[in-house]
């Protein structure tokens, strides 16, 4: 009986080490030393994981770090942090802390940035995970090679490249760094200053000044109190549908969208005219992730990233560009931009990095019918006028010229084509047949469309490569601690605690949440949106992982501090939030003399 023991317990210890060894031989690399990266990197330690986290700086905390300059810093790199020098957080301490680390009890309800800075330093240093990163090391390519992926980066300072092999890719560079300009007519035409909130640094400059301060989100509100602090008169543009109730000062007025600029003011479109010295965009920012190949199977838009399953995974494999289905814009320019910044086209159809795939009618300012026909003639065998001969696989869509192209395609799409949702190929799910609708308005199709297709598991899992990690995409949430969760469910899947759903459950979650989106009449950019169902994202990753849950009383904080800067934008902070337990809390006006030290220098 104590041999049959012995052998038992010989047997469980070698299953123990196998696991730890198959564990330790999977290899991560990290993308950021911000909060996703330093979370990513603390989790990862702890389980035993071989990872790397590559920054492009020399410091952690990415966006959190505040620099006077802006521009580019002393090597060259775009500075990263869109911090000013006034700012404090907008989300009280409880919210903002990572997990097991708290937020020294001196510090007021909500930090300045130079205090929020210290504490991401201070993290670092704790978890012991400055080692893991190599500081000055950019990333400029990502890619799908078989089983692994490759990574390249060059250190800033030596421009020396490396190249290297990993199973897992968790991308934590940051989503406040790329600006969204506004292409306003007439900006041209202005001649005072022009910026965005991202080189935003302090009010100064702007005293006894008339401003414009365009966009109504958290920096947009932030920035304009500030500057109308000093300024003579602070013109605020936006078209939020929030009814704020504070008390604004007198040089404070609240503005409809712009019309135009001309040289020294602005027409907004109630026709009203104000001549103004500069212009701060609050407009928000850009995904952006210039190092993803389109191996990764993840197209980055500017206000979204796709296909993302979750809000997170990346669901389709975009190795297809779909030139022109920029809509609401002036398409001939777009195209312009985009065949000479994106695709590399011999003969203005020809991919040159997949001389397979044959880009037709992407010729702008020029005779089209002409062109598509000449192109028709000249390279593309097609058989019935669509179906690729040397490529069968491929359909060439509404390529007929001089005919009714409705009819064309009606017919084609009938006879060729089987399509789920009048764009995905079911043959070919990954191709995503875009703007084939006939017979509908094609601009509300297509944006439908362009937007549809951002499937992501649990807001950050891509499907078609689940090894690639998007973090921090969700909004409306405590994004602090979204990004402590997201890591943790992120080290759970690598370390094989669990595995995730079939390719096709993961897309009938991600069309559910579509579908619920678009049955409320929302603008399909809301799926990276968590508000009301923050606390419920929660349950489901901790749930599916068997990590530990984000208690729910960070929802219940977040709600009650959105009730407040709805009441007051200038009072919202002096509430102080005490956790009681993981679904109770206490709120009272934090004592004047706690929050002065929180007032940057």
């Amino acid at each position: 009986m104590l041999r049959r023991y012995c052998v038992l317990l010989v047997v469980l210890l070698q299953i123990c080490l196998s696991y730890s060894a198959c564990v330790k031989t999977k290899r991560v690399c990290v993308i950021g030393a911000g909060i996703a990266g330093l979370a990513s990197a603390r989790y990862l330690k702890d389980k035993g994981i071989n990872f790397t986290v590559l920054e492009a700086t020399q410091y952690v905390g990415g966006t959190w770090r505040y620099d006077p300059r802006t521009g580019t810093d002393e090597n060259g790199q775009p500075l990263h942090t869109s911090m000013y020098k006034n700012l404090r957080t907008n989300l009280p301490k409880p919210t903002m802390e990572l997990k097991d680390f708290r937020l020294p009890d001196h510090l007021p309800s909500f930090p300045s940035w130079r205090d929020y800075y210290r504490y991401l330093q201070a993290y670092a240093k704790h978890f012991d995970i400055l080692k893991y990163i190599k500081f000055l090391h950019n990333v400029v390519h990502v890619r799908r090679v078989g089983d692994v992926w490759k990574v390249k980066h060059e250190h800033v300072l030596t421009k020396e490249t490396f190249e290297e092999e990993y199973d897992y890719v968790i991308v934590g560079n940051g989503h406040f760094s790329k600006p969204n300009m506004p292409n306003i007519p007439g900006e041209e035409l202005f001649k005072g200053k022009i910026i965005h909130s991202h080189d935003y640094r302090e009010p100064e400059p702007y005293r006894n000044r008339r401003v414009l301060v365009v966009g109504a989100g958290p920096s947009g509100m932030d920035i304009g109190l500030d500057v109308a602090d000093v300024a003579s008169h602070l013109f605020h543009s936006h078209h939020s549908r929030i009814n704020f109730t504070t008390p604004f000062p007198p040089q404070y007025h609240k503005k409809p969208d712009i019309q135009e600029l001309n040289e020294t003011g602005v027409i907004f479109k109630d026709g009203s005219y104000e001549e103004v010295d500069d212009v701060i965009y609050c407009t928000g920012f850009h995904y952006y992730c210039p190092f993803l190949d389109e191996s990764s199977g993840l197209t980055v838009h500017p206000k979204s990233v796709v296909p993302l399953y979750r809000y997170m995974v990346n669901i389709n494999q975009p190795s297809m560009i779909m030139m022109g289905l920029v809509v609401r814009a002036c398409l001939v320019v777009a195209l312009d931009a985009q065949l000479k910044s994106v695709v590399p086209l011999y003969r203005y159809m020809v991919n040159i990095n997949q001389p397979s795939m044959i880009m037709m009618g992407l010729v702008v300012r020029a005779c089209l019918v002409v062109a598509l026909d000449a192109q028709l003639k000249s390279v593309v065998p097609l058989y019935r006028y669509m179906v690729n001969i040397n490529q069968p696989s491929m359909i060439m869509m509404g390529l007929v010229v001089r005919a009714c192209l409705v009819v064309a395609l009606d017919a084609q799409l009938k006879s060729v084509v089987p399509l789920y949702r009048y764009m995905v190929n079911i043959n070919q799910p990954s191709m995503i047949m875009m703007g084939l609708v006939v017979r509908a308005c094609l601009v509300v199709a297509l944006d439908a469309q362009l937007k549809s297709v951002v499937p992501l598991y649990r807001y950050m899992v891509n499907i078609n490569q689940p090894s690639m990690i998007m973090m921090g995409l969700v909004v409306r949430a405590c994004l602090v601690v979204a990004l402590d969760a997201q890591a943790r469910y992120a080290t759970a899947l690598i370390a094989g605690n669990f595995t995730l759903p079939p390719r096709d459950e993961m897309m009938q979650e991600w069309q559910k949440r579509m579908d619920t989106i678009r049955s409320k009449g929302q603008p399909e950019s809301f799926i990276h949106i968590l508000a009301e169902k923050e606390d419920q994202y929660y349950a489901e990753i901790s749930e599916e992982s068997g990590t530990e849950r984000v208690p729910p009383v960070m929802f219940k904080i977040r709600a009650l501090d959105t009730e407040a800067k709805l009441e007051n934008l200038y009072t919202y902070r002096n509430y102080e939030y005490t956790v009681i337990d993981d679904h109770t809390f206490t709120r009272k006006v934090e004592d004047p003399a706690i929050r002065s030290r929180g007032l940057n220098p």
